[in-house]
């Protein structure tokens, strides 16, 4: 009982490791893409919402095609 307690209390700790890794090249990525250009701004709240919506209204599509190429 007590050594699967330590497995799991390991793992956990290699789970978070390894989600922190991955935060770190996202974060490294974001960075990248604004110091090259690649990002967009937006005067309102309103172009904000519009752009998020129709980028929202396209992942169900891209999603879908990704799964069944």
């Amino acid at each position: 009982m007590k050594n699967l307690r330590i497995h799991k209390l390991v793992q956990g700790q290699a789970d978070e490791a390894d989600r922190l890794a991955a935060l770190r090249h996202a974060a490294q990525e974001g960075i990248a893409a604004i110091d090259a250009g690649r990002f967009k701004t937006f005067v309102s709240k309103h172009e904000l919402r519009t752009h998020l919506q129709a980028k929202a209204a396209k992942a169900p599509t891209f999603i879908h095609q990704a799964r069944y190429r």
